[in-house]
């Protein structure tokens, strides 16, 4: 289950991330693809990097995270708008943290309170 801060919260029923190749510390990849939602269909036209690994506190324990950073631009109807997504995932839980950034000082953070 993550919450948002605002009350939202979402419980995750499955997922995978799955690391293809080892990386190194900066690398960068493309990323592209198309997301459906009540505010219609956009594509996403981005690029991943990963920043590193680092320590955070999540469900009050200090966990070991790969941090990923994914830029781009997001198309749809007759707009373009920017956006930047920082992910902290752990081996075995999945994503643990992720910060959305948004145009027009648009932020979420979303962080995991509990597995269930």
């Amino acid at each position: 289950m993550y919450s948002n801060g605002n009350g939202h919260d979402t419980i995750c029923i499955s997922g995978s991330c799955v690391l293809i190749k080892p990386v190194s510390v900066g690398e960068k990849w493309d990323i592209n693809y198309v997301s459906i939602s009540n505010a219609g269909t956009f594509t996403r036209i981005a690029e991943g990097q990963f920043v590193g690994t680092e320590n955070i506190t999540v469900m009050g324990s200090n966990l070991e995270c790969t941090h990923v950073r994914i830029k781009g631009i997001r198309q749809g109807g007759s707009s373009s708008k920017s956006f930047t997504d920082d992910y902290w995932l752990v081996k075995g839980i999945g994503v643990v943290k992720v910060i959305y950034d948004g145009p027009d000082d648009y932020s979420v953070t979303d962080e995991l309170i509990e597995i269930q």
